[in-house]
């Protein structure tokens, strides 16, 4: 156990090693199946494995991006947002406040902010046959099954195990339940200078930084969108009955504003506060 506490306190100044991982968390997995009945125990070791694998997956995500493998950087970087989800609902303030936990949650944010990612797929489907992963038993209406979907128990998340599905459509969506359903994730048209502009630009990819929205006018003669497509403006018609008959368009433009180091030490002080504040003006701003 002071293994993993000790990778997890050096968090920004270490590279992920897969042997590592692998090796701690068979360690941790096992003690806490040791210790099932001691359920607060058990609950504990889970939250210091989970937010050594979100720590692992920002860190996998980082690496990714130096070697510009840009769709495997955003699936794992998902990865992250997952695991920062379950924490958020079931991690102590002492994991959260101790083991980088609000720069996960605050960064991953504004990394997928960033990305030309805009449109997925999303299947949908009919679940006829659902078992529950801690006691196995057929999820129904008259199941006898009480265990809640998301919740913690002994070091285990419960969640639904499906045996059977229908594939009834798919959907395009712009905001997927999963975000590794991307259309075209490597295509010709995707930009992903801004990633590139921000590694170029931190001192360090473990420093604060957010965005600034605005919006920039670009003469027409540097617009290069069909009279189909649609208006770069963001209206969502198209550009012939939007910006095409204008002398440019005002274009939305993301401003990136790294955090200095007073800021920096402001926010680790009163995170709690101040970063779930953030995130409401963020999400009630852009959602």
């Amino acid at each position: 156990m002071m293994e993993i506490i000790k990778q997890l306190t050096k968090f920004k100044n270490r590279k992920y090693n897969k042997k590592i991982e692998i090796n701690l968390i068979n360690d941790i997995n096992n003690k806490i199946k040791a210790n099932k009945n001691n359920e607060h125990l058990a609950n504990e070791m889970w939250e210091i494995k989970t937010i050594f694998l979100a720590q692992n997956f920002y860190l996998i995500f980082i690496e990714s991006l130096y070697k510009k493998q840009y769709y495997y950087a955003w699936c794992t970087l998902e990865k992250c947002e997952l695991k920062i989800n379950e924490l958020d609902r079931h991690a102590s303030e002492k994991i959260k406040d101790n083991y980088y936990f609000h720069f996960l949650k605050f960064q991953v944010k504004r990394w997928q902010a960033i990305y030309p990612y805009k449109l997925f797929t999303s299947p949908e489907f009919i679940h006829k046959k659902v078992r529950c992963s801690i006691c196995n038993e057929i999820i129904s209406p008259r199941g006898n099954c009480k265990h809640i979907i998301g919740e913690l128990y002994s070091g285990e998340i419960c969640y639904c195990t499906v045996e059977e599905l229908e594939l009834i459509g798919i959907a395009i969506v712009k905001n997927p339940v999963m975000k590794s359903n991307v259309i075209d994730p490597e295509g010709k048209n995707k930009n992903f200078s801004g990633l590139n502009m921000i590694l170029n630009t931190l001192n360090t990819p473990f420093q604060y930084w957010d965005i600034n929205y605005t919006k920039e006018f670009i003469p027409k003669k540097f617009i290069t969108e069909s009279s189909d497509s649609l208006c770069p403006c963001g209206s969502g018609l198209s550009y012939l009955m939007c910006c095409q008959r204008k002398n440019g368009c005002l274009i939305p433009h993301m401003q990136i504003i790294p955090y200095n180091q007073d800021i920096k030490n402001k926010l680790d002080t009163h995170l709690s506060i101040g970063l779930k504040i953030s995130d409401y003006l963020y999400q009630k701003k852009y959602s």
